[in-house]
């Protein structure tokens, strides 16, 4: 709605009457209360409280992580950071059935709508991607997406557009398995969101 009085930084005059002070902070204060109640849920209630609706919805917002997030699920010495002493990727033993898995962090609230991952599964082997989360109090393990990947080369592995809302007390993972006796490489993975007003950044 409008408010009542247009904004002024030039009010009161130096010639106003002293006697109408009272009235001049009065007015102040309106003005004040009415323009932060289009950002806030109630200027007047404390705490004061940001209205989330005024944030809006932020499509395509990218999450980036590093390959050394990955962890083996078999022993230490069956995988390294490789890649000329710069541990480019990560690198997986030649064996049937290595695993590695890694902690994703996404805004509560928000919608993971993609998740993709820049691989090598060397000779051309089987290389599957899921992506899970385990919830808090129960340890039920649900899987959102899988995608497999068979052709050797930087490739990258993308689950194509999905509609997964982010929950409270979910503890989302990437996991990935190599179902032939190929070493692979991951090099990176990207998550895409969409945030709707603010959220917390711990998933």
């Amino acid at each position: 709605m409008p408010y009542t009085n247009a904004w002024s930084s030039t009010i009161p005059l130096g010639s106003a009457d002293p006697g109408t002070i009272d009235d001049v902070v009065r007015q102040l204060r309106l003005d004040i209360e009415e323009r932060m109640n289009d950002v806030v849920a109630d200027w007047t209630v404390d705490p004061v409280v940001l209205d989330v609706s005024t944030v809006g919805t932020q499509t395509g917002v990218v999450i980036m992580y590093h390959h050394t997030i990955l962890q083996p699920r078999q022993d230490d010495d069956d995988v390294g950071y490789e890649g000329a002493g710069l541990g480019e990727y990560f690198l997986s033993d030649n064996e049937t059935g290595k695993t590695a898995f890694g902690a994703l962090n996404f805004p509560v609230g928000s919608t993971l709508t993609n998740f993709e991952a820049t691989i090598d599964v060397g000779g051309g082997g089987d290389l599957d991607m899921r992506i899970a989360y385990i919830t808090s109090g129960t340890g039920a393990r649900t899987l959102v997406s899988t995608i497999s990947q068979a052709t050797s080369g930087i490739r990258t592995m993308d689950t194509g557009t999905i509609s997964h809302p982010v929950l409270t007390n979910r503890a989302y993972y990437v996991h990935f398995d190599n179902t032939t006796s190929v070493r692979y490489r991951i090099y990176a993975m990207k998550a895409t969101i969409d945030v709707t007003g603010l959220v917390g950044y711990i998933g």
